[in-house]
């Protein structure tokens, strides 16, 4: 089941199931409705992994992302020695904590790449904003927008696992 870890598809989005895909999805379509010339964008959210702290998992991507590259399944983990573009600006976001951004206008034929940050502005996931991106101010505008929103999410969902974690260790 989606809330289970499983993966929700509904508005164009696929995430991974509960309270951070909801929130992830969330911004996707929030993307795809702030800029009506981008009806069919192509974006994805990545985390850290929980399990390799050295890889990023897939938490949402629209299904239009998902259609033209199959590692943009929800779930799917992303290591860092991987030489795919995708994953090396993804990777290069990560590290650097800085925005990789190559579409001004929105008619790029690139992938722009914005890093998220925590409120102690440690970089903990990666927006792509895949080819043609969108332009690239309205993308780190919303992103800045939703980091609270998507820190505490991700935070609680670590607290939750960690909790669940310690009762079946005692249980």
């Amino acid at each position: 089941s989606a809330a289970a870890g499983g993966v929700a598809a509904g508005g164009g989005v696929a995430a991974v199931g509960g309270g951070l895909g909801e929130v992830a999805a969330l911004l996707l379509r929030q993307f795809e409705a702030g800029e009506a010339d981008h009806p069919a964008h192509r974006a994805t959210l990545l985390l850290r992994s929980e399990q390799r702290p050295d890889s990023l998992t897939v938490v949402a991507s629209t299904l239009e992302a998902v259609g033209a590259v199959q590692r943009l399944k929800p779930n799917s983990l992303w290591h860092a020695s991987s030489t795919h573009p995708l994953a090396r600006d993804a990777f290069a976001a990560l590290r650097s904590g800085n925005a990789r951004l190559r579409s001004p206008h929105g008619t790029a034929a690139e992938t722009s790449a914005v890093p998220l940050k925590d409120s102690s502005g440690r970089t903990f996931g990666v927006l792509l904003s895949l080819a043609p991106a969108l332009p690239d101010p309205f993308v780190q505008v919303m992103i800045r927008a939703a980091e609270p929103a998507f820190e505490r999410a991700w935070k609680r969902e670590r607290a939750e696992r960690l909790l669940q974690s310690a009762c079946e260790w005692l249980g």
